[in-house]
């Protein structure tokens, strides 16, 4: 690279010519084969930039305004940036002090004060000590720096919530709290972003300083950047609305066990902290939430580990965390844990990653699978029981779906006729294998004969209510059943499998050693297929000693 340099100069004293005296310009077009064309006033040496004023002309246009090293790039003075903002305004970055060169990274480190304004003039954020840096796409005197953005630690104060480029969100923190500031914020870049947490504060009306919410960022981990953020713990009493959604959902949670404190219309999602769980945060998403509020997912922050842990709702309403259904945790974009818990406990099979690499593991101890598992001939006899129903119903309409009227007679024999159905097919004595299973029996006889009952020719609108029509609700009915009943059946035989520490297989109804197609589903998405199918032959090799 310094020989690179070197070539830069001497390629630069060919263009101007040799010449050790120094030169005067206004307001020169300086130009060299492939480059940019600046323009500069102030002295010169060799076709160098000395001391004096160069425009560079590029897409921020750049200007700095002082003294220049012997290869004719900034060492002290003023660098001028401007940029277009998120909301469509044009701010100015200024940047006084000292330069550096460092020609092994192509790039240009500066120490010294700042200041962002807006088109007024208005002082957005500044600092008189602070740290930035920015790469050159090609080393060379008469190419501007690309954007300078902050590197190292920083203390700095803003003054708006949100400073940054448009399309480059985070390059300055965008602080989330609806406060007015100014803010005092704390933090490290890395590579051109924040790094780690950032510390915001402001000043209370009594001159106190105090700080009113942290960031979290880690845009280093590859794929799976992790940023968030959360208000101090004790400086908010309100929920706040951030974004342009007037209301939020109702979200329902004791407050001893988790404390909320904003809500992100564009995301959709609550932010909480909990004492449980020390310095992190809890996302909750609207659409977790049911009916009451209440909700039964939420993914965990805590610095570079981000958890996805599903719980009971019951155990919530009784200020338990008490994890039920998938739980998984990432460390740094990489997999280190999953499992399905049941009211507490780990179930089934599982993914461990560990220092030994990653591998399948057991969760329950093996058993009589075969007495355990609900028979099998129950899931043929709810589809026979279905298609029989189903069989049923269309020949009882087709007697009536050719008239346009339905005479009160007719009404009445059809009526009859579903209802002597609905009493004639009787529950499956296995019914009592599965828990709930007889119950959703007696729901769809129960919706049904209601339904038959209070069918009448004429709706209290007055219009007239057709047997295609009712035919449909009714085949509705059996049809949500044998979904309902399919699931619960099929949920019972896995729950009973994954006791033992293993996986149910429906195509052969039994349990097995080796992990289902859900399980190899979620392994693949995080490793390799080659490292999932080696973890499963290591797994069912162990589970048969």
């Amino acid at each position: 690279m310094i020989k690179q340099l070197s070539s830069i100069l001497w390629g630069c004293l060919l263009v101007f010519g040799i010449s050790g005296c120094a030169h005067h310009a206004e307001q020169r077009r300086f130009s060299a084969e492939g480059q940019p064309s600046p323009v500069f006033s102030g002295e010169y040496r060799g076709g160098l930039f000395r001391q004096g004023t160069v425009t560079y002309g590029d897409k921020l246009n750049t200007v700095f305004s002082g003294k220049f090293n012997e290869a004719g790039f900034p060492m002290r003075g003023e660098l001028r940036q401007s940029y277009q903002d998120g909301q469509g305004g044009r701010l100015q970055l200024l940047l006084t002090g000292d330069f550096s060169l460092d020609p092994e990274e192509n790039e240009l480190r500066f120490a010294g004060g700042f200041v962002i304004l807006d088109a007024e003039q208005r002082i957005l954020a500044s600092a008189e000590d602070s740290q930035w840096a920015a790469a050159y796409g090609e080393l060379h005197p008469f190419q501007a720096p690309q954007r300078m953005t902050m590197a190292g630690e920083n203390t700095y104060t803003q003054y708006r919530r949100d400073i940054s480029p448009a399309g480059v969100g985070h390059a300055f923190v965008k602080i989330r709290r609806p406060l007015s500031g100014p803010f005092e914020v704390d933090l490290r870049y890395q590579a051109g972003l924040p790094r780690g947490i950032v510390k915001i504060s402001t000043t209370s009306s009594e001159g106190r300083q105090y700080v009113v919410e942290r960031q979290y960022f880690n845009f280093q981990i590859a794929g799976e950047p992790v940023h968030y953020f959360y208000y101090e713990p004790g400086s908010f009493t309100e929920v706040d609305i951030l974004g342009d959604c007037k209301i939020m959902p109702n979200l329902t949670a004791p407050q001893a066990l988790l404390s909320v404190y904003a809500y992100d219309c564009d995301k959709a999602v609550f932010y909480a902290l909990s004492e449980d769980f020390p310095a992190s945060v809890l996302a909750i998403a609207a659409a977790d939430l049911d009916n009451s509020g209440a909700f039964h997912r939420f993914t965990l922050y805590h610095h570079g580990e981000v958890s996805q842990v599903e719980i009971s709702v019951d155990a919530l309403y009784e200020s338990q965390w008490l994890r039920h259904g998938d739980v998984s945790q990432l460390h740094y974009g990489d997999l280190r844990f999953y499992a399905r818990y049941l009211l507490g406990t780990p179930i089934g099979i599982g993914i461990q990653v560990d220092d030994e690499g990653p591998k399948y593991i057991r969760f329950g101890q093996l058993g009589a699978e075969a007495e355990m598992l609900p028979s099998a001939e129950l899931y043929d006899r709810i589809n026979g029981r279905y298609e029989w129903q189903v069989t049923r119903l269309n020949k009882h309409f087709s007697a009536v779906l050719g008239s346009s009227i339905v005479s009160a007679d007719a009404l009445a024999t059809l009526k009859e006729a579903l209802l002597a159905d609905l009493s004639e097919n009787k529950a499956i004595a296995q019914d009592g294998q599965v828990p709930g299973l007889s119950e959703l029996w007696q729901s769809w006889q129960r919706q049904s004969r209601a339904r038959i009952i209070t069918w009448q020719r004429h709706s209290a609108g007055g219009q007239e209510k057709t047997p295609a029509s009712m035919q449909l609700k009714l085949k509705a009915d059996i049809d949500k059943w044998l979904a309902q009943s399919q699931k619960l059946l099929l949920d019972e035989a896995e729950r009973r499998c994954e006791l033992n520490g293993q996986s149910f297989n429906s195509d052969v109804w039994q349990c097995e050693n080796r992990p289902d197609a859900r399980l190899a589903a979620v392994c693949v998405s995080y490793l390799s297929k080659s490292a999932c199918a080696k973890m499963a032959g290591e797994f069912a090799a162990s589970a048969a000693q």
